[in-house]
């Protein structure tokens, strides 16, 4: 009854969809057409779709390499999109790529790498396309850390030009930041009917859509749809994402790691790599193999350990704390390695998520006054409420009502 309920949602999603929009017959016209850079004078992007730009073919190829590698999660995509400015800075939707992709990874409006791009945005904007102008304004509000305000520009760029592939990897990601996943099943099952299987890219949206079914508890369908994914282009990561939270979730620990050791070559080298390790660790877990558990850690993860990569110091901490909490002692050594790299995050508020993992890395194990990590966590829980009470982003109202009691719990837990 279930699936046939979310089939039912799917079916009204997509006919509303195109009967308020009016655009089926117009997008379905155009599937599985190949793109090119320049149509009839218009340089446009590899969907077809028009872009400001100054005319250099070089850098309309660099930014259309950005969004292939934006989509497949591939970590060239910042040398793409720094190419796409330097050989055309009047290229408006690298800027707007740009400014949102360091928002992304947590630097401040203020910060110079997210600045100049939004600054250039706002510039570049004059004369742009209605599109591109969505764009902009959904940088700014990112930018003033109102992410659901950006939601609702990319939502409404999606609606008249349901390929734009930056605003559906953006609107992708800010409901995985958000917890949307209804709203993510949604607007992803509107857009797959505007694509079309011949499409490049269409696993990588139907990898997107098998993560948003498995958030929303169709497992069996989100199986089905992330195999169907891989069976068309093995690099679909997002799709071993969605299987991988499916085996863990039914119990089945065993397939789980046949699946992700016979499939490692596909995703070894994308953004979710220390995420898919992270899992492979918990499904050792599951069967009790904690010998390997911490021979994964220590061979596959550890040596990913940088403060500049948050991902893998959330997963670091989110495993190494599981183990405490079963009772078993990993060794100070492993979680200083964690703990050094994660505190130069302190007082730096963005995302109450990372923060409640960074407050597990300083708080881990029972611990005196005069252990080093109390200053530390004296700071975090200081300046996290501080955050808490600014109201400065969408984040605060999160960090208020669950982060915040998290954090205090775990730092009177070890400290008190």
């Amino acid at each position: 009854q279930k699936q046939q309920h979310v089939d039912y949602v799917h079916r009204s999603v997509n006919s509303t969809y195109a009967t308020v929009t009016g655009m089926s017959a117009k997008h379905k016209a155009s599937r599985g057409k190949k793109s090119k850079s320049r149509d009839k004078g218009v340089w446009t992007d590899c969907m077809g779709l028009p872009l400001t730009c100054s005319g250099k073919g070089a850098a309309v190829d660099e930014y259309n390499k950005t969004l292939q590698s934006f989509i497949r999660l591939k970590s060239d995509v910042l040398t793409h999109a720094d190419r796409a400015c330097a050989l055309d800075p009047s290229l408006l939707l690298a800027h707007c790529f740009l400014g949102c992709l360091w928002l992304s990874a947590l630097k401040a409006s203020t910060d110079p790498l997210v600045a100049r791009h939004v600054e250039a945005a706002k510039k570049g904007s004059r004369g742009a396309t209605e599109r591109e102008r969505s764009h902009v304004k959904a940088l700014l509000a990112y930018s003033l850390n109102n992410l659901p305000r950006a939601t609702e520009e990319w939502t409404s760029i999606l609606i008249d030009h349901p390929r734009d592939l930056l605003a559906a990897g953006m609107l992708f990601g800010s409901y995985i930041t958000l917890g949307e996943f209804v709203k993510m099943r949604n607007f992803l099952s509107a857009l797959l009917p505007h694509w079309s299987e011949e499409m490049e890219l269409y696993p990588f949206l139907l990898g997107f859509y098998s993560f948003a079914l498995e958030e929303t508890e169709f497992r069996v369908r989100a199986e089905e749809t992330g195999m169907k994914a891989l069976s068309m282009n093995p690099g679909s990561v997002w799709a071993y994402h969605a299987i991988c939270h499916v085996m863990e979730e039914e119990r089945d620990p065993e397939h789980g790691i046949s699946f992700l050791s016979s499939s490692r070559k596909h995703w070894s080298k994308t953004g979710l790599v220390s995420h898919l390790i992270w899992h492979m660790a918990l499904y050792h877990i599951d069967t009790g193999d904690i010998d390997r558990v911490l021979q994964v850690y220590d061979t596959e993860l550890a040596p990913k350990l940088s403060s500049e990569n948050l991902t893998c110091l959330v997963d670091a901490s989110s495993l190494l704390w599981r183990l405490n909490v079963m009772g078993l002692e990993v060794g100070e050594e492993r979680w200083k390695k964690v703990t050094d790299a994660f505190s130069k995050h302190v007082g730096k508020h963005c995302l109450s998520w990372n923060d409640t993992h960074l407050m597990m890395s300083l708080a881990h194990g029972k611990v005196c006054e005069s252990t080093a990590r109390l200053a530390l966590a004296e700071e975090m829980l200081k300046t996290f409420t501080e955050y808490s009470e600014s109201n400065v982003s969408t984040d605060c109202k999160i960090a208020e009502k669950v982060k915040i009691i998290l954090c205090a719990t775990m730092y009177k837990a070890s400290f008190a």
